[in-house]
């Protein structure tokens, strides 16, 4: 469970006399252990920067709890997560059995445990015949299942997803989205997902958080949502409509 209290990041702007710009401003929510919780609201309002603060990438004031354990008694690596973004974050040069596998290798996991976890996650995610291939061999679809590969290949507490579809054919978007949520809950893992897309929210989410400058404007279960009548949702429920 992830807990936030309070949280605050704030941007110095580089301008001199310029205001510093607001990421999160006061914000709390509780992530239950083993929930699909989908982060959304208009770009620029504090979705990165939420996960950015959980995975202690950016200086934050408040408070970040994790299974009970208050944030500055955890390294970024004791929070262990793993990360999934548009990019893909691949490695050109590798094989896909290198890219999965690599996190095992800095840590010096053997050979023989290496070979039998790379495949299973491989066979889970549905690229167990392309372990040879390079990235630039793949689809995107291809390539984003490699990315969840490699996050699942460490067995974190959590994920963190940041727009892990946007740069996938729409047209199997729906598969993917799909595939990702039947994984996490096989695995009975937490997940924080970062998406533009209320369809693909309401698809995915136990609960769906709405951010808007940095401020939570509302949280609850899909259907909750729905009802809403706060204005940022039902903007964001109107503008599925015109897609």
């Amino acid at each position: 469970m992830i807990v936030l209290d309070n949280v605050t990041v704030t941007y110095q702007n580089k301008r001199k006399k310029a205001e510093p710009t607001i990421g999160l401003s006061s914000f709390s929510a509780t992530f239950e252990d083993n929930s699909f919780n989908v982060i959304i609201g208009p770009s620029g309002g504090g979705k990165t920067t939420l996960l950015k603060a959980i995975a202690g990438l950016v200086e934050y004031d408040g408070d970040i709890y994790f299974d009970g354990v208050k944030d500055e008694d955890l390294t970024i690596s004791q929070r262990n997560f793993s990360a999934v973004t548009q990019n893909y974050d691949l490695y050109p040069h590798m094989t896909v059995f290198d890219n999965i596998a690599y996190v095992l290798k800095i840590i010096g996991t053997p050979r023989e445990e290496i070979i039998k976890r790379v495949h299973g996650v491989a066979d889970e995610v549905g690229i167990g015949l392309l372990l040879t291939r390079r990235p630039k061999q793949l689809s995107g679809g291809q390539q984003q299942r490699v990315a969840l590969a490699k996050a699942l290949i460490k067995n974190p507490s959590f994920y963190l997803f940041d727009e892990p579809l946007s740069n996938v054919d729409p047209v199997i978007r729906r598969e993917e989205r799909l595939l990702i949520k039947k994984i996490l809950k096989n695995h009975r893992a937490t997940a924080i997902y970062v998406t533009h897309d209320i369809k693909e929210a309401y698809s995915l989410a136990d609960r769906i958080y709405v951010i808007n400058e940095g401020k939570l404007e509302a949280s609850g279960t899909p259907m909750d949502i729905l009802k809403s009548t706060n204005k940022i949702v039902e903007e964001l429920n109107r503008s599925s409509y015109e897609i």
